[in-house]
């Protein structure tokens, strides 16, 4: 088993096989409006801004920060145009834990993971979740997503609160360890231990 967007891509291209339907019509009947996701949406064809208010996103370009807000969110399909709050990712990981999305047999389909090359051992990837294993021995489950200007993760331990990060510039990092998201999860999951 390999990550790859492309998998999102043929997921919900099978969605539409087996429902006749849009996949982001069927996401979000199925999805986010049960769940109460309301500020969760897929931008249209040709949107190039977020819905207000939102935060700017930045990258560097030709060695200067650069406003790069302004992009057409929908290009990236299944594989990363849902735009989302933090309120709304940590509502959708607890209630994903909670199996409240997909029954126990099925989460425990997409528990079964392989390390991440070039992780170090920190995070394994399953069926569309993360196992991320945190130095103090806590195991925290989640996602993330990297997209010009955002970079953003939402993380929960089964007995513990959510959290969901969004940087808006890209936090170079080499390697989890240094990656302040995952310093983020240290703190909220590690202190005390």
């Amino acid at each position: 088993m390999r990550y790859t967007n492309t998998n999102y891509i043929l997921a919900g291209l099978i969605i539409e096989a087996v429902t006749g339907q849009p996949a982001v019509d069927e996401i979000s009947r199925r999805i986010l409006l049960p769940l109460g996701l309301f500020h969760t949406y897929f931008p249209a064809p040709g949107d190039n801004w977020l819905r207000s208010p939102m935060a700017h996103g930045y990258e560097e370009v030709d060695g200067e920060q650069a406003d790069v807000t302004d992009f057409p969110a929908s290009d990236a399909g299944l594989s990363g145009s849902l735009v989302s709050t933090g309120e709304d990712t940590t509502a959708f990981i607890t209630a994903l834990l909670d199996g409240r999305v997909v029954p126990r047999a099925q989460l425990d389909q997409m528990m079964d993971t392989v390390p991440m090359p070039g992780s170090d051992g920190a995070i394994d990837y399953g069926l569309g979740l993360m196992k991320i294993s945190l130095p103090c021995g806590v195991t925290a489950w989640g996602h993330g997503g990297d997209i010009p200007g955002y970079h953003s993760f939402m993380a929960k331990t089964f007995d513990g609160p959510a959290i969901s990060v969004t940087l808006t510039q890209d936090p170079d990092t080499a390697s989890p360890a240094s990656d302040p998201r995952i310093a983020m999860m240290e703190s909220l999951y590690c202190a005390g231990s």
